[in-house]
């Protein structure tokens, strides 16, 4: 099946990793990290980011043939496209080197919490007394300063306990991680499949054979365990809606962009016993969020890099002021048609001009909202906002700074700019047959 196209191509950029890798020049101390992330490296990080896009780019051909071929709700059964999934998640593990260190902070908020140290904080980790002198120096050799965390109250618990489960073991607890990210992941696309219906198969196919978003998956990242639970509201709507809506708000007890799904989860069912349950559980869990930072110690507010600096940083951030009104504007247009499911996904794509630093995880949240529009206008701009989310990683991986708020704008404007120039398309396409049939 050409599904497993997608597998094939990270694979292969896998092979080349590991061919690479080696010749790279990076530490020792590094490589033999439990996950190799490649940091302000200079040319050899870009010659990794490089490997990277190479494979994404592949991946991402071969992956829109599939969702081509599967934008019809009964064009394929579900099992091959979810082994296909399966499959593009087990290529990208094998990845030998990744590019965010995220994983390495999440167990040390862990720790922290596991101390009874603020994680809401900056932390110097090598000025924190960590029990296992051996996980201080893992985490200090990605973080040599942890920021405070942005997560919820339910993630730092979560990742408390699996620190202590692994007994302080640094490759123990980062392997846990992600394992719990990996198997959330599969169990939202198996709960995604069920609440689209008919459209099930092209839902795990635009979500699970996206290989960015992949990607980030086989990196850990958080942001699925959000979702997964944001999917049980969905799938739990028809048989309870105010449990669903209180299930869906719960969400942003791990993450706060769990919040954003839940209120846009409430304006597209236009519900009201899930918005009133949503509204509890989300002033519920910002309650906690509080309480649990107080708690601890208080929390250091941090701004986001992206949107501080030099005064072309401040140019770039009005740029995206006016690429996110555009496509607001097409988000008003859609709503006062009723296109709730169009408005929704323009409307996203308004707040992904604005995100302060738009990395490929935030994806994930995009992805839902390309289904139910692959055949318009904004399904596509959706895809390649997922797609540009890469260029992000570029200051990471080569180490320089000055380049993020305009790499982030390209990642921001390139989709409004194919959203913009496809309504034009379609606009020009319709006045041609209207003249063609009246002559």
């Amino acid at each position: 099946m050409r599904a497993f196209a997608v597998a094939a191509c990270i694979a292969l950029g896998a092979v080349a990793g590991r061919v690479a890798l080696p010749h790279l020049g990076f530490p020792g101390e590094e490589l033999a990290q439990p996950l190799v992330v490649i940091t302000s490296r200079g040319v050899q990080g870009g010659v990794a980011w490089a490997i990277f896009a190479a494979t994404m780019l592949a991946a991402s051909l071969a992956y829109l043939a599939v969702v081509k071929r599967l934008g019809r709700p009964e064009s394929a059964p579900l099992a091959p496209v979810f082994a296909a999934s399966c499959a593009a998640l087990g290529a990208a593990l094998a990845f030998p080197f990744f590019l965010s260190s995220d994983l390495y902070a999440y167990a040390g908020y862990g720790a922290l919490a596991l101390l009874g140290e603020d994680p809401y904080r900056v932390h110097v980790v090598q000025q924190t007394r960590f029990t296992n002198p051996a996980f201080a120096t893992g985490i200090a050799l990605e973080w040599s300063s942890l920021p405070a965390c942005v997560y919820g109250p339910l993630f730092v618990e979560l990742a408390k306990s699996i620190v202590a489960a692994a007994q302080g073991t640094l490759a123990t607890t980062v392997f846990a991680l992600r394992g719990l990210v990996c198997a959330a992941y599969l169990v939202t696309l198996v709960l995604l499949a069920r609440a689209f219906g008919k459209r099930g198969s092209t839902a795990v196919a635009v979500i699970g054979l996206n290989p960015v978003v992949v990607w980030t998956i086989a990196e850990g990242h958080n942001d699925v365990l959000a979702a997964a639970v944001v999917a049980c509201g969905v799938v739990a709507f028809a048989r309870a809606p105010l449990l669903a809506g209180i299930v869906a708000g719960a969400s942003a007890l791990l993450k706060a962009t769990g919040a954003l799904a839940a209120l846009a989860l409430a304006f597209f069912i236009a519900s009201g016993p899930f918005a009133v349950g949503a509204f509890v559980a989300l002033a519920a869990a910002a309650t906690a969020q509080v309480v649990a930072s107080g708690l601890a110690g208080g929390y250091q507010a941090q701004v986001a890099t992206d949107f501080v600096g030099t005064p072309l940083a401040a140019a770039a951030l009005a740029l995206r002021g006016i690429f996110a009104l555009a496509a607001a504007g097409v988000a008003l247009h859609h709503l006062g048609a009723g296109a709730r499911a169009r408005a929704l996904a323009a409307g996203a794509l308004a707040l992904w001009a604005l995100v302060p630093s738009p990395y490929p995880w935030y994806g994930l949240w995009l992805l839902p909202l390309a289904v139910p529009t692959l055949d318009e206008a904004e399904g596509p701009a959706i895809l390649a906002a997922t797609f540009c989310a890469a260029l992000r990683y570029v200051p990471d991986a080569v180490g320089d700074a000055a380049s993020a708020p305009w790499l982030g704008l390209a990642a921001g404007a390139i989709p409004v700019v194919v959203l913009t120039a496809s309504l034009a398309s379609s606009a020009w396409r319709l006045e041609r047959a209207q003249k063609t049939l009246s002559t």
